[in-house]
């Protein structure tokens, strides 16, 4: 009996390190040593929640849609009480373009709940029925500012500029300063040809990608001098540096100074030629 007691506390240790070492990578934002550690339990336990949960959540911050809404898929199994991993697995479909299963995940939770209107109006959005898009928006509650952002994305496909603007700006408001947010606004600024207004908004997004993502490296271009790539990362991404460093270059052209408009290309956080995406050296 000491023995088996002794051994149960051996694998209880274990487990514990093997979740401290996971949280700790998560983190760090070292999700792939995450999943590595989390694919090797649930191998040993398939059916356990909390693997699935953050194999989900690791998948997801990397960008690996269709994994997550695998993991998501089979937590709706594992755990069908919890509505909140049927809109995870709704979230993931919809993220990574699937959008005709998005819809069904939506339409397979059972209750009906404001972010699962919200996704559902994103997925009509994005399959360019701005219509049912909208009809669904005006039923959500417009505290959200998940509501506001989707009607100002409606608006803007619609061509109306003053209106978008405004839904982002309301949004804004609720949120305080977010630059995903900011940078809608200054797009929307742009394409009214309030091109002054526009780069001051851009400002706040440079200034704040300084401060809080100092390993991005703005602004750290030399003539002639090759500097280490930052990636694809998600802080990149959150950062919206890329995009507002490309709407500074887009507004400097369209305004005759060139010499600004490669400034603001030289100035992006740097990367290798394959990293580089479409929004890259993209005028809107």
């Amino acid at each position: 009996v000491g023995g088996s007691s002794s051994n149960d506390l051996h694998v209880q240790l274990a487990m514990a390190l093997i979740s401290a070492t996971v949280y700790s990578h998560i983190r760090d934002c070292k999700l792939p040593q995450a999943i590595r550690l989390l694919e090797m339990q649930l191998c040993s336990f398939p059916d356990n929640e909390a693997a699935l949960s953050l194999l989900g959540y690791c998948y997801y911050h990397l960008g690996d849609f269709p994994a997550a809404a695998t993991m998501y898929a089979k937590l709706t199994k594992v755990c069908p009480g919890e509505r909140k991993y049927g809109i995870y697995h709704a979230q993931s479909l919809y993220k990574g373009s699937l959008l005709g299963e998005a819809e069904k995940a939506c339409l397979a939770i059972a209750e009906r709940h404001a972010q699962v209107e919200l996704l559902q109006a994103c997925i009509k959005f994005e399959q360019d029925d701005l219509s049912g898009s909208r009809k669904i928006l005006e039923q959500v509650s417009l505290d959200e500012v998940d509501v506001y952002v989707a009607l100002g994305c409606c608006f803007y496909k619609e061509g109306c500029y003053e209106q978008a603007l405004k839904s982002f700006t309301d949004a804004l408001n609720i949120a305080g300063f977010h630059p995903q947010l900011i940078y809608n606004r200054a797009v929307c600024l742009y394409q009214l040809k309030l091109h002054k207004q526009a780069l001051e908004c851009l400002v706040g997004i440079f200034e704040h990608g300084v401060k809080e993502y100092p390993e991005l490296g703005v602004g750290s271009h030399v003539e002639g001098l090759e500097l280490c790539s930052v990636g694809n990362s998600q802080a990149l991404r959150d950062s919206q540096l890329v995009e507002a460093f490309n709407l500074k270059a887009a507004i400097e052209y369209v305004t005759g100074n060139m010499e600004a408009a490669k400034e603001a290309f030289n100035d992006m956080p740097p990367r290798t030629e394959d990293e580089l995406d479409s929004v890259y050296c993209h005028f809107p």
